[in-house]
C-alpha cells in the first residue's frame, strides 16, 4: 500500500517534471524561432532602407553634378558674349578713334543692351572710356569677375580694354535653372527633394532660408531662425542642421504628424551640404508602407509559432513519454524547416518586389526609355567590359517643343515626346542606347563609333524626325530636331563628353535649329 502510494507520488512528480521540462523547451523553441524570424525580417527591412538611402544619395550627387555642369555652360555663354563685346569695341574705336564713347548715342545704345558688362578702355595708359564706378579699376583682376583683356595699336596710339562680368550673374542664372529642375524632378517612389539655404554670421548659423519645398511652394522664400527650428521646422532639428553644416552630410529618421488628418508618418532624410551656395540638399522617403508589411508578416509568423508550440505541448503531455517527446521534437524540427522555407520564399517575394521597383526606376514612365540613372549604369557596365572602345554622345532637343506644349497642352506635348522617342529608338543600331535626359532632351550613346558614323546616325535621326506628322487632339504639325555631337577622347570623363555634346547642341540651336553640330574639342 505504501509502496504504491510512493509510486503514485513519484509518477505525479515525474509527470510534473516532464511537463515543466516540455514547457521550458517549448518556450525556448518559441523564443528562438521568433528571434530568427525577427532577425530575418529586420535584415530585409535594413536592405530596403539601405537601397533607398543609396538612391537618395545618388539623386543628391546628380543634382550637384547638374549644378556644376550648368555653371560651366553658363560661364562659356557669358565668355562668348563678352568676347563679342570686346571685338565690337575694338572695331568701333578703330573707326571712330576721336569720338567720346561716353556720349556717343550709337555706342551707348549698344552698351545699354549689355548692362551685365563693365568696360574700361585705356588710351596710352590713360582712361579713355569707363562704364564702371570710380573704384572698379582696382577690382578688374578680382576672382569674382570673368575678365577679357585686349591690347592693340592704331596710328601709334596703344589701347588696352578690360571687359568683365560679375560671376554672381552666372550663379543667379544657375540657381534659377537648378530650382526649376528640382521642382520638376520625378523620383522613384514618392521621394522628394528639399533645398534650404544656410545663412551665417561670423561663421555661426543664424537661420535657414526655404529655397525649394515640393509640399508647399508658398513657404519658399521663408526664413526659419535657428532658435525656432525645433518648434517650427518638421524637417530638421537644431543639432542636425549644425551637423550637416559642419560635417557636410547626415542621414536620420523622423516622425511627422499631419495637422489636418492627425496621421503620423515615418520618414528617412538624406542631406548633403553644397558649400558653393551653402545649400542643404535633402531627399526624403517614407517607410510607412515598408513598416506595415514587415509588421504584418511578423504578427503572422508569431501567431503560427504560438499555434505550433501549443500543439507541441498538447501532444507531448498526452503521451508523457520520452519516446513521444523525441518524436514530437523531430516533428517540430520538420515544421521549423518548412516554415523557414516558407519564410525564405516570402523573402524572395519581397526581393522580387524590390527588383520590380528598381526596374520601374530605370525607365521614364512617359517614353519608356532609360532615365539618367539607368543609362549611366548601362554605360558604366559596358565600359567595364570594353575599356578601350571609343564612343560618341548625341544630345538631341526637339525644336519649339515648349511653344507646342504651352499652346496645345500637356496631352499633345506627351504625344510629341512619345513619337520622337520611338522614332529615335527605331533609327539606332542594336548596340546603341537612348534615354530621356530631361524635358524634351534625349541622350544617345553610340558605342564603337567615330565622327563619320556619329554624323550618319545623327542625320538619320534628323531625317526621321522631319518625317513625323503629329495628329493628336485635333492638332496636326510636323517636327524638327537639333543635335549636338561629342566624341570620347583619352582623359575625358563620361560627364565631360556629355557637357561637350550639350555645348554643341547649344550651337545648333543658335545656328537656326534643325541642324547638327559636331564638337571638335
Amino acid at each position: 500500500m505504501g509502496g504504491r502510494l510512493f509510486n503514485r507520488y513519484y509518477f505525479i512528480l515525474f509527470k510534473s517534471i516532464v511537463v515543466m521540462i516540455l514547457i521550458a523547451f517549448s518556450i525556448l523553441f518559441y523564443n528562438t524561432l521568433s528571434n530568427i524570424n525577427n532577425e530575418k525580417l529586420e535584415s530585409f527591412y535594413n536592405l530596403i532602407i539601405e537601397d533607398k538611402t543609396n538612391y537618395s544619395r545618388s539623386v543628391i550627387k546628380r543634382t550637384i553634378q547638374g549644378v556644376e555642369m550648368e555653371r560651366e555652360i553658363v560661364k562659356s555663354q557669358q565668355v562668348k558674349e563678352v568676347n563679342e563685346v570686346v571685338e565690337l569695341l575694338r572695331e568701333y574705336i578703330n573707326i571712330h578713334r576721336n569720338v567720346d564713347l561716353s556720349t556717343d548715342p550709337l555706342f551707348q545704345s549698344y552698351m545699354e543692351k549689355k548692362n551685365y558688362c563693365n568696360v574700361i578702355v585705356f588710351k596710352n595708359k590713360d582712361i579713355f572710356y569707363n562704364s564702371c564706378d570710380a573704384d572698379s579699376i582696382n577690382h578688374i583682376v578680382d576672382e569674382d569677375y570673368i575678365l577679357v583683356k585686349n591690347t592693340w595699336t592704331v596710328d601709334g596710339d596703344s589701347y588696352d580694354s578690360f571687359v568683365f562680368v560679375d560671376k554672381k550673374i552666372i550663379d543667379d542664372i544657375v540657381k534659377e535653372r537648378l530650382i526649376k529642375r528640382i521642382r520638376n524632378s520625378v523620383l522613384l517612389d514618392g521621394e522628394r527633394i528639399f533645398v534650404n539655404k544656410v545663412h551665417r554670421s561670423k561663421n555661426e548659423i543664424q537661420k535657414l532660408e526655404v529655397i525649394v519645398n515640393p509640399l508647399d511652394s508658398s513657404k519658399e522664400g521663408d526664413f526659419i531662425f535657428l532658435d525656432e527650428v525645433d518648434s517650427i521646422g518638421k524637417f530638421y532639428r537644431v543639432d542636425e542642421v549644425v551637423q550637416i553644416a559642419e560635417i557636410g552630410e547626415a542621414i536620420y529618421d523622423i516622425k511627422t504628424m499631419d495637422e489636418k488628418s492627425g496621421d503620423s508618418e515615418h520618414k528617412y532624410i538624406v542631406s548633403k551640404l553644397y558649400s558653393v551656395y551653402d545649400w542643404i540638399i535633402s531627399v526624403s522617403f517614407s517607410t510607412d508602407e515598408i513598416d506595415q508589411k514587415i509588421e504584418k508578416e511578423r504578427k503572422n509568423l508569431n501567431l503560427m509559432r504560438g499555434k505550433e508550440v501549443f500543439l507541441f505541448i498538447a501532444i507531448i503531455v498526452a503521451l508523457i513519454g520520452l519516446v513521444y517527446i523525441m518524436a514530437s521534437i523531430i516533428e517540430l524540427r520538420d515544421r521549423v524547416k518548412k516554415e523557414n522555407t516558407r519564410l525564405i520564399e516570402a523573402g524572395k517575394v519581397i526581393g522580387n518586389e524590390l527588383i520590380v521597383m528598381r526596374d520601374k526606376a530605370n525607365l521614364d514612365p512617359l517614353t519608356n526609355l532609360y532615365n539618367r540613372r539607368a543609362i549611366e549604369e548601362k554605360f558604366m557596365s559596358f565600359m567595364k567590359k570594353n575599356q578601350f572602345v571609343d564612343y560618341s554622345v548625341l544630345m538631341c532637343d526637339i525644336d519649339n517643343f515648349k511653344d507646342i506644349n504651352d499652346a496645345q497642352g500637356h496631352d499633345v506635348g506627351d504625344c510629341v515626346l512619345r513619337r520622337v522617342a520611338s522614332t529615335i529608338t527605331e533609327t539606332l543600331r542594336k548596340e546603341d542606347v537612348v534615354s530621356r535626359w530631361g524635358g524634351d532632351e534625349f541622350l544617345v550613346i553610340l558605342f564603337d563609333s567615330d565622327k563619320h558614323t556619329s554624323m550618319i546616325v545623327a542625320e538619320k535621326i534628323k531625317k526621321a524626325v522631319e518625317g513625323i506628322v503629329i495628329d493628336c487632339e485635333d492638332f496636326e504639325t510636323t517636327l524638327t530636331i537639333s543635335i549636338g555631337i561629342a566624341k570620347s577622347y583619352s582623359g575625358l570623363s563620361y560627364q565631360e563628353v556629355i557637357s561637350l555634346a550639350d555645348v554643341a547642341l547649344y550651337k545648333s540651336k543658335n545656328a537656326g535649329k534643325n541642324c547638327i553640330t559636331y564638337n571638335e574639342s
